[in-house]
């Protein structure tokens, strides 16, 4: 199995990142869970169709795209009997100088069919925020966990574990996800480590016809990211080996 390599870089003390990676995956460790990484996104696919979410989306379908270890890594949580209880995935796109709303119109095209026959198609005018946001500029999605392991709050654990190892990884200068609205309304993205909150996280002139029309989209700065880093470190005190 092809495990992620860790780097030691951005504003953040490194000891905070290993405290945090290592604390998440304790906890998880506690549920009876073990984690797994990696970057063959072929064989992500498949642990994806062995469970009832049966399928990735396009953003990383490996029809769609081209990922290498470079730019995008999947981590799944497994239980003892080797069971799959949760998925999730992370990439990287550099974009430059050129704003999340050129990008997202560009690929949404390419990749999302419409409900029209014709490719997804963003409305000319699109929220303000999405101009913000460029540089290095990593995507979180695929976030899946077992029905049957939803009210151990997995989630709490892992989708934090998956946004700290993309921060220590590839210093991104912003991170998001797209949430859909129920999960807006429990104040899920919160608990993900996500700082921003966007209800109308973009706007349709031909809309998908795979995935909700409605996304919400939660969004870190780097800066964020690395506050809410320094809080959840505190809940794993460093052990005094005297």
């Amino acid at each position: 199995m092809e495990m992620y390599e860790k780097s030691e870089f951005g504003e953040s003390n490194p000891s905070v990142f290993a405290r945090v990676i290592f604390g998440l995956e304790s906890r998880l460790f506690e549920l009876g869970l073990k984690m797994e990484y990696g970057s063959d996104f072929e064989l992500f696919e498949r642990f994806a169709e062995g469970t009832d979410k049966q399928a990735l989306s396009e953003h990383f379908q490996v029809a769609l795209n081209t990922y290498t270890p470079e730019n995008a890594f999947w981590l799944r949580a497994v239980s003892e009997e080797g069971e799959t209880v949760a998925l999730g995935a992370v990439r990287l796109d550099l974009l430059g100088v050129q704003t999340l709303d050129r990008h997202l119109a560009k690929y949404w095209k390419r990749c999302y069919p419409g409900q029209f026959g014709n490719g997804a198609t963003l409305a000319a005018g699109q929220p303000r925020y999405l101009r913000e946001v460029s540089g290095r500029v990593c995507y979180l999605g695929e976030l899946w966990v077992a029905r049957l392991w939803q009210r151990k709050k997995v989630h709490i654990h892992f989708s934090p574990l998956a946004m700290a190892i993309a921060l220590q990884r590839w210093n991104p200068d912003w991170l998001y996800c797209w949430v859909r609205q129920k999960m807006w309304c429990k104040r899920y993205p919160l608990a993900y480590g996500f700082s921003a909150v966007h209800p109308v996280g973009v706007r349709w002139h031909e809309e998908p016809s795979t995935i909700d029309n409605d996304l919400v989209m939660a969004l870190n700065r780097r800066d964020w990211a690395l506050d809410w880093m320094d809080a959840l470190a505190d809940e794993f005190p460093l052990v005094s080996r005297s």
